[in-house]
């Protein structure tokens, strides 16, 4: 909720729990975390929400976010990167990360949309230093290939797991709605004849 961490200096660390769609309007602001985990369910970061956090070098912005609210990272001094697991968020407020846009990098998963390797330019038009990492598709059929043949891999293995060993360690939900089932092989074979 609003304010639910607000200036917070007893705690260094925190993990948002399962299940936590949004950050509410300044939840963390001007807080002494040093360390604060999003859920994978997270899907909005409020207006102010981390406002002035300064003793955070990192934020991982799980997959499934699609709204940075206004001055959501705005004068997180010791900020050096964010790491984006999904897709361009579809809203971006004001000043997401004013005060310190050139000193963090953006680290954008390899294979999500809207993102740029080298500078990436933010809605509002602010540039920022960007580069790819990870892979978001595996090989799934092992034959070091990326082609159809993994989709239609995936696709039966998600059909009938009892037959199949699917790598535990590796996030298959491809379309970034919380559930890995067979349309998570109809969003690879799309994404890679796209």
């Amino acid at each position: 909720g609003s304010g639910v961490f607000k200036e917070n200096e007893s705690l260094n660390y925190v993990t948002v729990s399962e299940g936590v769609k949004s950050i509410g309007y300044e939840a963390f602001k001007q807080s002494s975390f040093r360390k604060i985990t999003l859920p994978n369910s997270l899907e909005i970061i409020g207006d102010y929400a981390f406002y002035n956090c300064n003793y955070c070098e990192e934020f991982v912005i799980p997959k499934r976010v699609h709204t940075i609210g206004s001055y959501a990272f705005y004068a997180c001094f010791d900020l050096e990167d964010v790491y984006f697991h999904g897709d361009v968020p579809k809203v971006w407020g004001e000043d997401v990360f004013g005060r310190i846009t050139d000193e963090i990098e953006i680290e954008y998963l390899n294979g999500r949309k809207g993102w740029t390797d080298g500078t990436w330019t933010d809605p509002k038009g602010i540039r920022y230093e960007s580069e790819p990492f990870g892979e978001l598709f595996k090989d799934m059929n092992n034959d070091n290939l990326l082609n159809s043949f993994d989709a239609a891999f995936l696709g039966t293995a998600l059909l009938h797991p009892a037959d199949f060993d699917l790598p535990d360690n590796v996030d298959l939900d491809y379309n970034a709605d919380g559930i890995t089932d067979e349309s998570d092989a109809a969003f690879l074979l799309w994404t890679l004849f796209e």
